[in-house]
């Protein structure tokens, strides 16, 4: 193959896959942003990007069926270092169920009961925040509502 074929291909991709890659860096800037302006605080921001609806849908029926996800169980394992110092943390995702199963999940892979130095952000819409907000509460975090 030609030189000149391997750029055009290569151009052709990039102007295909590189819309979708800078469309989901602007969605989690904005979603920071968001968060930001919900707490002065310093905080982690977690990002559960979305793989289209059929995906994500397939996601949490999986996580309710098999357990919780590789993400859920690396937001649980930051969940516990709640445990010894305050820990402010932010997440979101443009899918609002997908985002709300790993933050749940998170919660059971933590496997602690208090987890009252724990500030959750969460970034989203208003439906989802309010099952976010009893999970937090159940462990007696804080919570805090970021609408986006």
């Amino acid at each position: 193959m030609k030189h000149s074929h391997i750029a055009f291909i290569l151009s052709l991709l990039f102007m295909f896959v590189s819309p979708a890659i800078f469309a989901q860096s602007a969605d989690v800037q904005a979603r920071g942003q968001a968060a930001a302006k919900a707490v002065p605080d310093n905080f982690s921001f977690i990002y559960a990007p979305s793989s289209g609806a059929i995906a994500d849908e397939t996601f949490v029926l999986t996580s309710k069926a098999k357990g919780p996800s590789a993400m859920a169980k690396t937001l649980g394992k930051l969940f516990r270092n709640a445990d010894s110092q305050p820990l402010v943390i932010a997440v979101s995702g443009p899918s609002n169920t997908k985002t709300v199963q790993v933050i749940k999940d998170a919660l059971v892979v933590t496997k602690k009961s208090e987890l009252s130095k724990l500030k959750l952000v969460f970034v989203g819409g208003e439906s989802a925040a309010k099952e976010v907000e009893a999970a937090i509460n159940t462990v007696g975090g804080t919570f805090v509502f970021a609408k986006f």
